[in-house]
């Protein structure tokens, strides 16, 4: 169990990671530095010899200190092939080696070297509108009117939980799915105006039950312990 929560948390961290690094201040798009046809020719390429369905691709110059640029050839795919080719390495070392001889000349000008980055549409979009989502949901607990709920809060991105002060006031399913109800129907209304893409699904959102006492006991009290 505890490997489990090890390798869930590295790869949260990893996420982390990445935005706040890789998706950094020091971003230049490169793609009007790349030919229309090698466009084409290198999402063909990707999409038949990995048998996947690539939205769109991006390539993006991060400006490193002490000369060491990288260029972030983002791969973007729909959410499920997303999931099932995220952490092979071996495809992204494949990939990384043909984008390199592809795009040998852009390589030389920035003096980068290339890294794949896989993303998914759907993900990278709701992860925008919930942006626009408070983070202190506490408000809602008028309309539900439970007193045994300590707090509710967007937690990471789309995580919203619904925290009751002890495990013995985790209610029944019944109760958790009228409070859901209640969250659902507020996170939908308060951020479809944002879903230009046609997004966010009332059904599909996600509401979490947990509780003060495992916040406190197994997370010290920690928003950063609870996030990983």
């Amino acid at each position: 169990m505890n490997i489990i929560v090890i390798i869930i948390g590295l790869s949260i961290f990893l996420i982390i990671l990445h935005k706040k690094i890789y998706k950094s201040e020091k971003e230049i798009s490169l793609d009007n530095k790349i030919p229309s046809e090698d466009y084409e020719k290198i999402k063909k390429y990707i999409s038949e010899t990995y048998n996947l369905y690539i939205k769109t691709i991006f390539f993006t110059l991060l400006e490193i200190s002490d000369n060491k640029n990288l260029i972030r050839f983002e791969i973007q795919l729909k959410k499920e092939e997303q999931g099932k080719i995220q952490f092979y390495e071996e495809i992204k070392e494949d990939i990384n080696l043909y984008i390199s001889e592809k795009e040998f000349e852009l390589k030389n000008k920035y003096h980068a070297k290339f890294f794949t980055y896989f993303s998914s549409f759907e993900h990278e979009e709701l992860e925008r509108i919930y942006d626009k989502l408070p983070s202190d949901l506490n408000f809602l607990k008028k309309d539900i009117k439970n007193e045994n709920i300590w707090i509710i809060k967007n937690v990471f991105f789309t995580r919203v939980v619904v925290f009751f002060y002890s495990d013995s006031q985790l209610p029944e399913k019944r109760e958790k799915d009228r409070i859901s109800k209640i969250v659902k129907e507020y996170i939908y209304t308060s951020l479809k105006k944002f879903d230009t893409n046609n997004i966010l699904k009332l059904d599909e959102i996600k509401i979490e039950f947990d509780t003060k006492e495992n916040f406190d006991s197994n997370f010290e009290s920690n928003w950063y312990y609870y996030m990983l």
